[in-house]
């Protein structure tokens, strides 16, 4: 065997003796089945050379998983001779401030530093070309990043949740990715894509395009302008921006990714510029509709839901968290996936030509105490109204077919459920924990 494994000083190494190099693996044992982090603390230097038998070895490499889950772990100096870190290396070292990594390091694992809520500061190395999943997640103290020269990809959730971030630079030598006119962004220079903002982003006049998740998990941004040349907002762009007040759609934009605004619990003004040909918020409904179909897409606490509409798209609602009443017009045919979940709604009128309730649509929806649904309705998906914890009673009527899996799951003051057809077809657990059902 060319490799020893051995335990020095406050480390364990793999030694490699033909190459003369050595690895820091994880000090880590088996209790239970679950592997239990070493206990590093404080601040911690990781040697550039380690001796073993009178032969002396590089540390070129730190192993997956070294310090993770560290707890009291507050600072680490790596060594210039180490070039390759594995991934998770510092994840949930709760109390890690400030790092800096070596030049030689080419790229950053997934979830290295996942989970470093106090992590403030990190220097990039020069010599870095890629930044991996998840790598800085929920980072919540750290406020700036700076993108090196070098760097060739980055993982478009690489700094999700980092909620204080508030300045973003690109080295200008940098020839993949740009942060043009001081904008506080990456922008994919070739695709002029806007690929990763932060709460204080200004989208740049000359951006068409804004990525998936681009802003996702921006807890602080407040308010964002997209400029006319945007033509296109990608898929969860701006989901759970949760303070997020206020989202005009300018003429420009031809396509809405889905879910792009899901989870802005704040939402209270939502324009589209008359102009538009795809989109529009006719009468000043303060909702995302896309013409064409008649959905609407995305609404907000003062949303009226106006006439035309035949669908209520998936998660058009979902945590508007100030949203108590819902007036649903004859109009609509259909409520989607999670429409509106996790809403303190506490009436709700269904149209009388209302086809389909689709999976979770009322999902945690927990001032709901009584539903009477109408009498064309066909479908009942699964889990439709499974945690309202308040309901008491509901009437299915004799057109319903067919009622979906979980569909009253967790609903503990459940009292009533009237079914007027016998033949309906009633999918396993629909009634989870419940027996008193009345057939009528």
């Amino acid at each position: 065997m060319l490799n020893d494994r051995k335990t020095i000083g406050a480390f364990v190494y793999e030694l490699n003796r033909q190459t003369g190099t050595a690895t820091i693996l994880p000090k880590k044992r088996v209790y239970r089945c679950q592997f239990k982090p070493g206990n590093y603390k404080g601040d911690v230097v990781v040697p550039a050379q380690v001796t073993y038998r009178r032969k002396t070895y590089t540390v070129t490499a730190i192993g997956a998983e070294l310090f993770s889950g560290c707890k009291r772990l507050t600072s680490v100096v790596i060594p210039n001779t180490v070039t390759a870190i594995d991934y998770a290396t510092f994840k949930n070292c709760r109390e890690l401030r400030h790092v800096e990594i070596p030049d030689g390091v080419t790229h950053i694992g997934n979830y290295t530093f996942k989970g470093c809520l106090n992590l403030t500061s990190v220097r990039l190395p020069q010599g870095l070309t890629k930044i991996e999943n998840y790598a800085f997640y929920e980072c919540r103290a750290l406020t700036s990043i700076t993108i090196p020269e070098h760097i060739r990809e980055i993982a478009v959730n690489a700094f999700r949740k980092c909620y204080t971030l508030k300045e973003i630079v690109v080295d200008k030598r940098n020839r993949v990715y740009d942060s043009r006119d001081y904008c506080n962004a990456i922008i994919d220079t070739k695709t002029q894509t806007l690929v990763t903002g932060c709460m204080n982003s200004k989208i740049p006049v000359s951006v068409p395009y804004i990525g998936e998740s681009a802003f996702e998990d921006c807890e602080n941004m407040r308010a964002i302008k997209i400029p006319e040349s945007v033509k296109s907002i990608g898929n969860r762009a701006f989901a759970c921006c949760v303070n997020l007040r206020s989202v005009h759609i300018p003429k420009s934009v031809e396509n809405i990714g889905k879910q792009a605004f899901q989870g802005c619990a704040q939402l209270l003004r939502i324009e589209v510029h008359k102009g538009n040909k795809v989109y529009d918020s006719r009468g000043d409904c303060n909702a995302l509709i896309h013409t064409r179909s008649n959905t609407l897409l995305r609404g907000s606490r003062n949303t009226i839901i106006p006439s035309g509409i035949v669908k209520i798209d998936e998660m058009a609602f979902d945590e508007c968290s100030e949203l108590k009443s819902v007036a649903i017009p004859e109009s609509v045919k259909i409520v989607g996936e999670c429409a509106f979940g996790n809403c303190p709604i506490e009436n709700i009128v269904f149209p009388r030509g209302l086809i389909s309730i689709e999976l979770g649509a009322f999902f945690g929806c927990e001032e709901l105490t009584e539903i009477v649904l109408p009498n064309q309705l066909k479908y009942i998906g699964e889990a439709v109204f499974a945690s309202c914890s308040r309901l008491r009673s509901v009437v299915i009527p004799k057109s319903v077919e067919e009622m979906g899996i979980a569909l009253f799951f967790d609903c503990e003051s459940l009292e009533t459920v009237k079914i007027e057809n016998e033949n309906v077809i009633i999918k396993d657990d629909a009634f989870y924990y419940h027996d008193k059902v009345i057939w009528v």
